[in-house]
């Protein structure tokens, strides 16, 4: 295992563990941390909570993508 693999390790496991994450569609990287935080022992919560942020993000960049389109 070289260092750039252990640090994503490390990054991972600190995602996992930590109250909020914000996952980006299509990567397999955040997937694994969602998939680790579904599967804790706090896992039913944590979804809860990563759904609620990606509905606030997705809401957001609508209304952000909404309001450049009335400007141009």
């Amino acid at each position: 295992m070289n260092k750039y693999e252990l640090l994503s390790l490390i990054e991972q496991e600190i995602c996992s563990r930590s109250s909020t994450f914000l996952r980006a569609s299509g990567s397999s990287w955040s997937l694994n941390v969602h998939y680790e935080r579904i599967l804790s022992e706090d896992g039913l919560e944590y979804k809860k909570t990563d759904m609620r942020n990606m509905d606030f993000f997705r809401s957001q960049m609508q209304k952000s993508l909404t309001s450049s389109a009335t400007v141009l």
